[in-house]
């Protein structure tokens, strides 16, 4: 979320738009002079990098994110900080002096903008008067000027719906003048005019289009929208040429009106850089409108321009809101009813050309039944779908269809469609193939790379680029990937950590044994890993899996783990007895419970030759097979269980614990002897039947 902020006079603001109605704090710091802002249970991010383009460091020493969710406000000077939310998305917050009064006339909120001073301004009535009540208050050409610009900043924030005005009873009117007197007629005096008054009569001269409802709750209305209605009678080039030829007048001088007709054919064609250029010839009133209007019809608008924070309107508004918005942002609220009927109103051509863009945008906000419903509408009466119509739709119904044929359509999508719905499928292709754990075709792979070329330095760069290395990662091509990531210089450092970060994960789980250990000892190093260190506790795991203990001890050694750590208890154990130290792994595992810590200690035990401490456990948890083995190795051939008649382990234990009986010489006794021999011979050899060796265990 961007920090706004602004100078006014007797303090300083800080403004933060909010995504809806959240629950938030304001805290003095303990440790230092200032505040900390705080949303609880929320992780946003702020956007701190124009703080100080429009305020000085005289109230103001430092403007951070220390944790996601928390805003740290340092002072510099003695202040205090007065927040209140304005409407509900906008949180103002003044900083000033501690024993300075707040300034109840302030406006809410004004944000950076443009040097309205600066541009051409139509004199009319209102600033007539007001400069001759300047002039008789303030007697220099400075301070005059800046009384001015000041006026014009209030005007222009109202106007564009970021200024909320404390209203306050006008001033009892002053008797009147008896008969005769010279007094008789009084001029206006400016301290009679509220501020509603003079942000009143700033917007009466820009129309109906530059209004504001004055609660903060702001919708531009349906006639300044009404881009259907803005066509008119013969082809497109003849209106077009008619107005142009119409389009000045006396010494060259655009007529504004005719320069706004024009701009709002030209939208309705879907000219959206015609439609700017000609708005710059004249001061057209709703300039503003109609120039976000073009920007998003030329998918050249981040953040919506005018429509920022319309998307809940029950006008056309929302419609745009939602074309308009920021890649990944989604909005709140949207409304699916008006946003239909500002669709269905549009032009074939508009509709065929926004489609997509805004079935993804309501998609994006969980509208999926209208995102359909967008696609449904424009599908009537086209026989051949566009690409970038197929794609939206993919990207739709890919939850409810089967993987595999969801893929093969955007595969399809890739390789036919031109580079930018291409790339777009490309990106769709590998994401879902990722989330699936499927490998990509080499051919998508490589085109992922074309695409990273073709497209460095823009916005899709970055999501390019993550496809790329995903393509390499389904399949198995580690190493590549890691020289990918070394050598992209120009993608930002923390999407390169956390694709870095996926490739060490593919490594550890995926990559066969020869290419892991290749990689784990000079790539993996901590740091490198996520902040939990996961993968490198998993890598770890694998090494002392494939009996390398010495290696995964070094490695124990770099987890940026307290050594009372559960993880790091238990893969220290493990390593320990990988090392034949038994006793070492037993004091390790000293207050660990569980099974695994069990388990670990059954064999600390057994490396010690303490098979009774292992039979005992056994027994007690019913571990009937473990039993046997440890209580056969132990020679406790009392509690070796028998399990069936022709178990071997059971049997030559019975064998065992037979008392020894000297036969008497008779013939009888002789024989018995000479069964019972035969029978222990049987039950040995059974035994070691049992026990052999496979000719491949014994290579």
């Amino acid at each position: 979320m961007p920090v706004r902020s602004g100078e006014h006079g007797g303090f300083t603001r800080l403004v933060v738009d909010l995504p809806g109605e959240v629950a938030w704090q304001l805290d003095p710091q303990k440790e230092a002079a200032g505040y900390l802002l705080r949303f609880p249970d929320r992780g946003f991010g702020f956007d701190t990098g124009t703080v100080f383009d429009r305020i000085g460091t005289g109230r103001v020493a430092a403007v951070t994110s220390p944790t996601p969710g928390t805003l740290a406000i340092d002072l510099a000077c003695d202040c205090v900080i007065a927040a209140q939310l304005v409407g509900q998305r906008m949180l103002a917050m003044d900083i000033s002096a501690a024993d300075q009064p707040e300034d109840t006339e302030a406006a809410t909120a004004m944000p950076p903008q443009p040097d309205w001073a600066s541009l051409p301004r139509r004199p009319d009535p209102f600033e007539r008067l007001l400069v001759q009540e300047l002039e008789a208050a303030l007697p220099t050409e400075e301070e005059r000027a800046i009384e001015q610009a000041f006026a014009e900043e209030i005007a222009s924030a109202a106007t564009y719906g970021l200024l909320s005005l404390n209203r306050r009873p006008a001033p009892a009117p002053a008797p009147a003048a008896p008969v005769g007197s010279s007094d008789a007629t009084v001029a206006p005096q400016m301290h009679e005019t509220t501020m509603e008054d003079v942000a009143r009569m700033f917007l009466d001269r820009g129309g109906a289009d530059r209004r504001i409802r004055l609660n903060g709750d702001r919708c531009l209305p349906e006639t300044s929208l009404s881009i259907g209605d803005w066509g008119g009678e013969g082809s497109y080039p003849q209106q077009i040429g008619a107005l142009r030829t119409r389009l000045t007048g006396e010494f060259d001088r655009p007529h504004p009106e005719t320069v706004a007709a024009l701009a709002r054919l030209y939208l309705h064609v879907g000219f959206g850089a015609e439609a700017r250029s000609v708005l710059d010839m004249a001061d057209v009133p709703e300039a503003a409108t109609l120039s976000s209007l073009a920007r998003i019809i030329d998918d050249e608008d981040a953040g919506s321009g005018v429509f920022a924070g319309q998307a809940h309107c029950d006008t056309p508004a929302a419609m745009w809101a939602v074309l308009g918005a920021e890649p990944g942002a989604v909005p709140d609220e949207v409304n699916e009813n008006a946003i239909l009927n500002a669709f269905e109103s549009l032009p074939p051509h508009l509709k065929q050309l926004l489609a997509a863009r805004l079935s993804d945008g309501l998609h994006a906000a969980g509208a999926t039944k209208a995102a359909r419903s967008v696609l449904a509408r424009v599908k009537r009466g086209i026989d051949a779908l566009p690409p970038d119509i197929k794609l939206a739709e993919a990207q739709i119904d890919a939850p409810e269809k089967d993987v595999t044929e969801t893929m093969a359509q955007l595969e399809e999508i890739a390789e036919t469609a031109g580079p930018e719905t291409s790339a777009a499928a490309v990106e769709s292709l590998i994401s879902l193939a990722a989330r699936e754990d499927r490998p990509v075709a080499p051919g998508m792979t490589e085109l992922a790379s074309a695409y990273v070329t073709e497209y460095r330095g823009t916005e899709e760069a970055a999501k390019l680029w993550r496809a790329h290395i995903r393509a390499l990662l389904s399949q198995v091509r580690i190493g590549e990937a890691l020289s990918e990531i070394a050598t992209s210089a120009d993608i930002d450092a923390q999407t390169r950590d956390d694709m870095r970060s996926e490739v060490f994960r593919a490594l550890v789980t995926r990559a066969d044994d020869v290419t892991f250990l290749r990689h784990v000892v000079t790539d993996l190093r901590p740091g490198t890993a996520d902040s939990s260190d996961q993968v490198l506790a998993a890598a770890i795991d694998r090494l002392l899996t494939l009996g390398l203990a010495d290696e995964a001890m070094a490695a124990i050694t770099q987890l940026d783990m307290p050594a009372s750590d559960r993880m790091r208890q238990l893969l220290t154990a493990r390593a320990h007895l990988g090392l034949a130290q038994p006793e070492e792994a037993e004091l390790t595992l000293l207050g660990l419970q569980g099974d695994e810590a069990q388990a670990l200690r059954i064999e600390a035990r057994l490396q010690m030759g303490d098979y009774a401490y292992a039979a005992d456990v056994y027994s007690a948890e019913g571990q009937a097979d473990d039993l046997r083995q440890a209580a056969w190795i132990a020679g406790d051939w009392q509690r070796l269980p028998a399990d069936g008649e022709d178990d071997p382990l059971s049997e030559a234990a019975q064998l065992a614990v037979q008392p020894t009986v000297v036969p008497d010489n008779t013939l009888s006794a002789t024989g018995a002897l000479a069964d019972e021999a035969a029978q222990s011979r049987k039950t040995l050899r059974a035994l070691l039947d049992s026990t052999a060796l496979s000719p491949e265990a014994a290579n």
